[in-house]
């Protein structure tokens, strides 16, 4: 597969592949790697792919996948990375020094995000972490100023901290079935919000100035 001079997307997603050949890190060429729904675990992850300093995204959705070879650190051109519904239990805090536009850990085992994701303030637009047994969001994340999506639900979450005020270019923010019994008064400086989904939660009523909210649908 390294050897094809042409190559720019390899998609091979819903099949039964179990490893990588290392032959893949020999590519220059290839921008886009999609393997969703694979058995894919860490064993059969090869250490070089990040070799290719062409290479834009990584798509591992759906795997066996519990860790990323820390050569992974390498992807300095990495913006979309992709890794939900894995066996990941934590980040690796490389993760947070690329410079990702979208960033996907959703369903997984992680119980806590490194402050460190503030890191991605001046790249980051899409952020999935639901499903996970979070309990609580870092204030980090109120300094990823370029944040337009952030789904959160189902992550076990009693409380929002104020910094999601900072979040101004936000427009869909999902927070539904969680434990919130409230909701911070800043969450309407988003005032870009075209959806908003917190039901199934311990609300018993809305931050005042939610008429900011002139696109929500």
């Amino acid at each position: 597969i390294g050897l094809m001079p042409k190559l720019n997307y390899l998609y091979m997603y819903i099949n039964k592949i179990t490893s990588l050949p290392v032959t893949l890190g020999w590519s220059t060429t290839i921008r886009n790697i999609r393997m969703y729904q694979n058995q894919i675990t860490t064993a059969g992850l090869p250490v070089n792919v990040c070799n290719n300093t062409k290479l834009r995204e990584l798509h591992f959705y759906l795997n066996s996948i519990s860790s990323f070879p820390d050569e992974y650190a390498n992807c300095s051109q990495l913006q979309y990375f992709h890794f939900t519904s894995n066996l990941f239990t934590e980040l690796p805090l490389w993760i947070f020094d690329l410079s990702l536009r979208e960033l996907s850990f959703a369903d997984n085992s992680i119980t806590s995000i490194p402050n460190e994701i503030s890191n991605l303030k001046h790249t980051l637009r899409k952020l999935w972490v639901n499903s996970n047994a979070l309990g609580s969001i870092p204030e980090g994340i109120g300094e990823l100023y370029e944040l337009q999506l952030f789904y959160a639900y189902s992550c076990s979450l009693s409380v929002l901290p104020d910094v999601f005020g900072n979040l101004t270019k936000m427009t869909d923010f999902r927070v539904y079935s969680n434990q919130l019994t409230q909701l911070p008064d800043s969450i309407t400086n988003m005032t870009k919000l075209t959806y908003f989904y917190a039901y199934y939660n311990q609300l018993t009523s809305l931050p005042e100035d939610v008429g900011k909210w002139e696109n929500v649908k």
